[in-house]
């Protein structure tokens, strides 16, 4: 299996974004700098996932065939990959690995827009804490259910802000 994780990691090695970086010294025109705005600001189209790294989910092993260091190695590199293509993956940093690992591999088939800047964040929490796929204890949203100090503001509050 280990020759596997290594091509896999290869794989997403291949299919991380290569190009050159914009910043605002590599403007040569003006008409250059209005189309960057252009491109900016209107809104790219949705894609999905694995066409776009040409990495299908078939293509990661069950979990439970893959060792702990295997599964953080190709976490690591998947997230790598999406961060090249500016997606960054929004898990709390205490969530399991293996459960990152399938939730990862899950987004392949999602929608998203591929930006030249910004990011785009792939959320997973569903602000229902009894279905939420990060489960109880990490559901991103659990501390405004939770939290005696969290309220909404009701109509006189927001009049004081007015």
């Amino acid at each position: 299996m280990d020759e596997y994780v290594q091509q896999l990691l290869a794989d997403l090695n291949a299919a991380r974004r290569t190009g050159k970086t914009i910043n605002r010294q590599s403007f040569t025109s003006l008409e250059e700098a209005m189309e960057e705005l252009d491109y900016y600001f209107g809104l790219p189209d949705s894609q999905v996932l694995h066409e776009v790294l040409g990495i299908s989910p078939e293509f990661f092993p069950p979990s439970d065939r893959l060792s702990p260091q295997q599964i953080q190695k190709i976490n690591t590199g998947f997230e790598k990959c999406l961060h090249s293509w500016n997606i960054i993956v929004d898990l709390p940093k205490s969530f399991p690995s293996d459960k990152k690992y399938k939730l990862l591999i899950s987004t392949l088939n999602r929608k998203v827009e591929i930006l030249r800047y910004g990011y785009v964040h792939l959320e997973f929490c569903e602000q229902n804490i009894e279905n939420c796929p990060l489960g109880p204890s990490y559901c991103s949203c659990l501390h405004y259910f939770k939290d005696l100090n969290y309220q909404f503001l009701d109509a006189e509050e927001e009049d004081e802000w007015c």
